[in-house]
């Protein structure tokens, strides 16, 4: 799989090598039109997105909602692939210290 921001090197790629191309979606995004799902397929296998484009987050780092992004990308035959999930706590209280390690 060959992941990018640039379009212009998934199309090289995908021209060029069987490799899969995987877009990698730089902004947070909260809505995608029909048209840029059918542009992006032209040139990608596949679609990574933030998590913030997923999850809507409190600036308290709570999660209160979720977008459509994902099921509307699969509505086009899309995968998806959602980037930097990690614990949501950074510290625990009253002394406690438990390992914690970012979900990759």
């Amino acid at each position: 799989m060959i992941q990018s921001t640039n379009s212009s090197v998934l199309v090289d790629f995908k021209k060029q090598t069987p490799y899969k191309t995987v877009y990698q979606v730089e902004e947070t995004i909260g809505y995608i039109d029909d048209s840029a799902i059918e542009a992006i397929k032209k040139f990608a296998d596949a679609v990574v997105v933030s998590r913030g484009s997923v999850y809507l987050v409190r600036p308290s780092f709570f999660i209160t909602g979720q977008t459509n992004i994902v099921e509307k990308l699969q509505m086009f035959k899309l995968p998806v692939y959602v980037e930097t999930f990690q614990n949501e706590f950074v510290s625990l209280g009253l002394g406690i210290s438990t390992p914690m390690r970012p979900l990759r």
